[in-house]
């Protein structure tokens, strides 16, 4: 995300890229080993 907002600026910058321009991320959830069992209430 850092490198998309960078190029983005510089866009802006340089005139290639408008200010209401809009960058859409699609999450991806990775499950791990590490992650535990939800806790009882």
């Amino acid at each position: 995300m850092g490198r998309a907002v960078i190029d983005m600026l510089l866009g802006q910058i340089a005139g290639t890229m408008g200010a209401g321009d809009e960058l859409l991320f699609e999450p991806e959830l990775v499950l791990r080993a590490s992650t535990g069992p939800v806790a009882a209430r």
